[in-house]
């Protein structure tokens, strides 16, 4: 990475709120001159493409390193080393097994310049990783042929012990606890473990006729990624404290059940345009959360492997409507707004790449342009930012010469010129520049 030019906006990855280390690790690396970027340098400016041989690298250092990439509840923080390279690093010697990571390595020399990237890599997030996943309440009033009452009165006929006067003792005695002023409470709140992520793909897409940075990944469900605290009681004349809670409980037990969304699958599209920017003038690169998708194919829950304490579970969270799609939609809900704040450190990390402000370039460079070619096919697309003179007039002055009466095109040449200081002159005294040529171009003096 090149030093800045004095004066010049302080770098934003310094003190970043970064959060997408992933994404980190595309702009960190991709300095000019870097192994996954193509920079040509003309009179009027500088092009930087783009392609996606770092996406394949980050994506191969993951599976050697951090299959699963497991992203724990609460997280505060991005790691390179205990979080993108978790299963090669050893904290105790400070170390990361590079053999592992560099034996199937599409290319050996950008995987030991990536592992050095991400190594670096301690960036704090916007907001911890939410663990609140989905929450939810019901509570009606209690009617004759619940399908609660029904299981509760199964319980009772399950007492093959007990004489049948003593069930039905216990029935009429389960009716008149449970009367007309007893509302019954279901309720679930659905918290996250941890998100355990596999098959991670970036690439730039177009989408919507939008240049757009994508990340999709799929969520792994060998274990448990959440926990379901369920709530299933009475509440008669305003009480909790009746034999049909004890009942209750005794036979399904509040408390942390193992949930499992499978077939669990993200995709985020952060969208890059082109700002000015107020302090300096110049255009630099801004991100946006186009578009996020979550969505589960299926919900488990954890059961008691007791006939009538799953009923009773079964029961209670069909009334919490506990379904792939209630719970894909709340944690969408819920994680869109977290997966939106990175995109602001997205954008200072794309800028910082592109090396706007180099020293050894004495060239004020504004970002004019950025776009996506995807006609190569999936794997190759490309990203390439247009970066513009400030400092200089630049034009393309067509060559050629006058035969016979007809002009005959000839080659022609990119001509930059001092940008005249249009505040500093009067309106009636015109803004003229000096071509190097000797002749003069003058610019009508602009209004506002």
């Amino acid at each position: 990475m090149r030093k800045r030019r004095p004066g010049a906006k302080p770098a934003g990855w310094r003190d970043l709120r970064a959060g997408a280390a992933l994404l980190a690790a595309l702009a960190l690396s991709a300095c000019s001159g870097g192994p996954w970027s193509e920079r040509v340098d003309v009179e009027t400016g500088r092009e930087i493409t783009y392609d996606e041989r770092l996406f394949r690298d980050i994506e191969h250092v993951l599976r050697a390193c951090a299959s699963p990439l497991v992203v724990d509840a609460g997280l505060e923080t991005i790691s390179g080393s205990r979080l993108l390279l978790a299963d090669c690093f050893d904290p105790r010697s400070d170390s990361v097994d590079e053999d592992r990571i560099l034996a199937e390595a599409p290319d050996r020399s950008r995987a030991r310049a990536l592992l050095t990237i991400l190594r670096l890599i301690s960036a704090p997030l916007p907001e911890p990783v939410p663990r609140d996943l989905y929450s939810q309440i019901d509570e009606s009033q209690l009617q004759p042929f619940s399908p609660v009452l029904a299981i509760l009165e199964r319980q009772i006929d399950s007492w093959s012990d007990a004489p049948d006067f003593v069930r039905d003792m216990a029935r009429d005695a389960l009716r008149a606890a449970l009367g007309d002023a007893c509302v019954h409470r279901t309720g679930v709140d659905v918290n996250l473990r941890a998100a355990r992520f596999a098959n991670i793909r970036l690439s730039w897409e177009r989408v919507d006729g939008r240049r757009v940075l994508r990340l999709a990944a799929l969520l792994a469900d060998a274990a448990p990624q959440a926990s379901a605290r369920i709530v299933n009681n009475f509440s008669c004349n305003g009480s909790s404290d009746n034999a049909v809670n004890g009942l209750l409980q005794s036979i399904m037990p509040e408390g942390e059940r193992d949930v499992t969304l499978v077939g669990g699958r993200l995709r985020a599209d952060f969208a890059l345009s082109i700002a000015l920017d107020p302090e300096t003038r110049r255009g630099r690169v801004v991100a946006r959360l186009h578009d996020f998708r979550f969505a589960a194919d299926g919900v488990v829950v954890a059961h008691f492997n007791q006939p009538i304490a799953d009923s009773l579970l079964d029961e209670a969270i069909a009334r919490a409507e506990l379904t792939a799609d209630r719970v894909s939609q709340r944690a969408e809900r819920r994680l869109r707004g977290p997966m939106g704040r990175l995109a602001a450190p997205l954008a200072e990390l794309i800028n910082e790449s592109l090396d706007i402000n180099d020293e050894r370039d004495d060239r004020l460079l504004s970002v004019a342009g950025v776009e996506v070619d995807t006609s190569a096919g999936r794997g190759a697309h490309t990203m390439r930012f247009s970066l513009l003179r400030t400092d200089k007039l630049c034009f393309f002055r067509p060559g050629g010469r006058i035969v016979d009466g007809r002009f005959v095109a000839g080659e022609g040449e990119t001509v930059c010129v001092d940008r005249p200081d249009f505040g500093a002159q009067k309106p009636e005294a015109g803004n003229c520049v000096k071509l190097p040529d000797g002749r003069i171009i003058c610019f009508p003096f602009p209004r506002g």
